[in-house]
């Protein structure tokens, strides 16, 4: 008797901690798209810059 309300209680336990787990998984993914997402954006705006130095600069030097 004593091992089944043992086994319940864990149950219990595991069954309050999975909700927890899988919606901090799910936002750790969240956070890891908006990282990459935030990466590339800044990785499109860094291209830019880059284009637009080159291009200035040959505009300047010829």
């Amino acid at each position: 008797m004593a091992k089944l309300a043992e086994s319940a209680f864990v149950l219990k336990v595991f069954a309050k901690q999975v909700p927890i787990k899988a919606s901090s998984l799910i936002f750790i993914i969240n956070v890891r798209i908006l990282i990459l997402r935030g990466f590339f954006d800044g990785l499109q705006q860094y291209t830019h810059r880059v284009r637009f130095i080159i291009g200035y600069t040959i505009v300047t030097r010829y």
